[in-house]
């Protein structure tokens, strides 16, 4: 018994360090979907990404969700890279990941500064400076982008 018990968690620990690999392999292959402009790549990859829901992929998510939002910046679909911005604010959120979070406000506040809708990108680097503040190393607020 004990023998088909440490055969199963075995396997288990070879399944997640499979899924571990195919996620590396799927970011480092959108990765360069990205630095090549395939945005439609770019998205197929990252859409296979956010399928794995575990929260100990999360950070790929997260990355999944950044590289949407910058192929649709990229080709101004605006509408779009707000909604996966606002998706990793989500994500931030349930797991307290503040370094991302920052950089995500960071990303809405020059996204609505682009568009000349200074009030809001007023409030969303504001909210980046609050928490980098907090984050315990003021040499990044020095990153924060505001004029």
């Amino acid at each position: 018994m004990k023998a088909i018990v440490y055969s199963l968690l075995f396997m288990l620990v070879l399944n997640g360090t499979a899924q571990t690999d195919s996620l590396k392999g799927l970011l480092k292959k959108m990765s360069g979907q990205y630095q090549a402009r395939q945005p439609d790549s770019v998205r197929i990859t990252a859409r296979r990404i956010l399928t794995f829901s575990e929260p100990q992929y999360i950070t790929y998510r997260l990355l999944a969700y950044n590289y949407l939002a910058n192929a649709d910046v990229d080709e101004r679909k605006l509408k779009e890279a707000f909604e996966n911005y606002f998706a990793i604010l989500k994500l931030c959120d349930q797991d307290s990941l503040s370094k991302h979070k920052a950089r995500t406000l960071n990303g809405l506040g020059a996204l609505y500064f682009e568009q000349n809708q200074f009030d809001l990108a007023k409030k969303f680097f504001k909210q980046e400076i609050a928490l980098r503040s907090t984050m315990g190393d003021p040499s990044k607020l020095a990153g924060s982008f505001i004029n």
